[in-house]
C-alpha cells in the first residue's frame, strides 16, 4: 500500500523532479514522487489505496493549501501526528470529500483550529470513516471553521474532543453548524471539558438526525450565548433518552437554543439543576416540542424569564408530561415570555408549580388566563 507522506524536510531517493514554482509540495510517495507531482511537474492523484500521514507538519496556515485535494480519492487513514495549529480561510475545504475506504482520522497534537471556512466539509460523506480523534483540541474559532465537516459520516460512531474548552464563531457565524448532521451511526458523544459555545449559529445543528445518538455528556457547559448557538442542536436524535447540563447556567440570544430537542421522541428526562438565566426573543422557542416520552424535566433554580415569547411552543406535544416546577422562578421581563402555545398539546400535563411569591408575576402574563396551553392543568402558587 503506498504510504502518502508531508513533511518539512523530504527526502526522493535518485530521481529527478522538475517542480513547478507555483505548486505546492504536498509530501512522497513510495514511488518517490513529490507529493502529487510527478517527475515531469505534472499533478496526479493517488488510485491506489493509501495512508495519508502529515508528518512533521507542526502548523499549516495557508489559505485553499489543501482546498478539494483528494476529494474522492481511494485514502484510507490520515494522521496528523504532530500538527498543533490549523488555520486560514478554506484551508482544508472538502479536502476529503467522499473518500469512500477512509476509516479514521487522527489530529493527536492538534490544539488550535481557527480560520473561515478552514475545516468546511473536509471529510463530508466519508461512508466508512468509524472514528475521528482530536483529544488535545482547546478551542475551535472562526466563520464556518468546522461546518459540515463529518456531514454524512454514516458510520461513525467514536469521536474525542476531550480537551475543547470553547467553540466560538466570528463574523457570520455559523462555526459547527451541521458537523455532524446525519451521523446515523453515533450513539454516543462527550465533551467533558467544553464550557462556552458564543456566537451566531455556533452550533445550530450541530448533531441534527443522527438518529441513534443514545447519551450525550457536557458536565462543563456553562454558557450558550448569541442567536442561534445551539439551536437544533440535537433535532430528530430520536433515541435519546435522558440529557443532563449539570453546569449550565445562562442562556442568552434569540433562539439560542431553539428547537433544540425537536422531535428527540424517546427522550424522557432532561435536568438543567444550575440554568439560572433564560434571555432573549423566542430564546427557548419548540425547546422540546414533539418529545412525547418526556415524562420529568427539571430546573430548580431557574429565576430569569426574558425576551419576546421567550417559551413559545416550549413543550408543545409532550404528551406524556404529567406536572411541572419552577421554583426558583421570580422573574419575568416581558409581558409574552410565557405565550399561550407554551404547553400547547400537554394532554397528560394537570399540574404547573410557581412560587407563592412570584403569582403577581405570573399572572401578569398576557396568556395567563388560557393556562399557557395548558387545557386540563391546574396552576399552583405553593412552592
Amino acid at each position: 500500500m503506498p504510504d502518502l507522506r508531508i513533511g518539512e524536510n523530504i527526502v526522493v531517493p535518485a530521481i529527478v523532479v522538475k517542480e513547478p514554482v507555483n505548486i505546492t509540495k504536498y509530501g512522497t510517495t513510495s514511488n518517490g514522487f513529490l507529493g502529487n507531482i510527478d517527475e515531469n511537474g505534472v499533478y496526479q492523484l493517488p488510485i491506489e489505496e493509501f495512508d495519508f500521514v502529515g508528518e512533521n507538519i507542526k502548523e499549516i496556515n495557508i489559505d485553499r493549501a489543501l482546498q478539494y485535494k483528494f476529494n474522492k480519492t481511494p485514502v484510507k487513514t490520515v494522521s496528523f501526528p504532530m500538527l498543533t495549529a490549523l488555520g486560514g480561510a478554506y484551508t482544508c475545504y472538502y479536502t476529503f470529500l467522499e473518500c469512500l475506504q477512509l476509516k479514521s482520522v487522527d489530529f493527536s497534537s492538534l490544539t488550535t483550529l481557527e480560520g473561515s471556512y478552514t475545516c468546511h466539509g473536509m471529510f463530508m460523506k466519508n461512508t466508512s470513516l468509524v472514528s475521528a480523534s482530536f483529544p488535545e483540541l482547546l478551542k475551535i474559532i472562526g466563520e464556518e471553521t468546522c461546518q459540515y465537516m463529518f456531514v454524512g459520516c454514516s458510520s461513525l460512531k467514536s469521536i474525542n474532543f476531550d480537551k475543547l474548552t470553547s467553540i466560538e464563531s466570528s463574523d457570520n457565524g455559523n462555526t459547527c453548524y451541521d458537523m455532524f448532521n446525519n451521523c446515523k451511526a453515533l450513539n454516543s458523544v462527550s465533551f467533558p471539558s467544553l464550557k462556552t459555545i458564543e456566537g451566531r449559529a455556533t452550533c445550530d445543528n450541530m448533531f441534527d438526525n443522527c438518529t441513534s445518538l443514545v447519551s450525550a455528556n457536557f458536565p462543563a457547559l456553562t454558557t450558550i450565548n448569541g442567536n442561534a448557538a445551539a439551536a437544533n442542536f440535537f433535532y430528530g436524535c430520536s433515541s435519546l433518552e435522558s440529557i443532563e447540563f449539570p453546569a449550565l447556567t445562562t442562556v442568552m440570544g434569540t433562539s439560542a437554543i431553539l428547537y433544540m430537542f425537536f422531535i428527540c421522541s424517546k427522550l424522557k428526562s432532561a435536568s438543567f439543576s444550575s440554568l439560572i438565566t433564560l434571555d432573549g426573543n423566542t430564546v427557548a422557542k419548540g425547546m422540546f416540542n414533539a418529545c412525547r416520552s418526556l415524562t420529568s424535566v427539571s430546573f430548580p433554580v431557574l429565576a430569569t424569564i426574558n425576551g419576546q415569547n421567550a417559551c413559545q411552543s416550549m413543550f408543545s406535544g409532550c404528551s406524556a408530561l404529567a406536572t411541572i416546577s419552577f421554583p426558583a422562578l421570580t422573574t419575568i421581563g416581558d409581558a409574552t415570555s410565557l405565550p399561550a402555545n407554551m404547553f400547547n398539546n400537554c394532554t397528560a400535563l394537570t399540574e404547573i408549580h410557581f412560587r407563592a411569591d412570584a403569582q403577581v408575576t405570573v399572572e401578569a402574563q398576557t396568556n395567563y388566563a388560557s393556562k399557557f396551553g395548558a387545557t386540563n392543568a391546574t396552576i399552583y402558587f405553593d412552592l
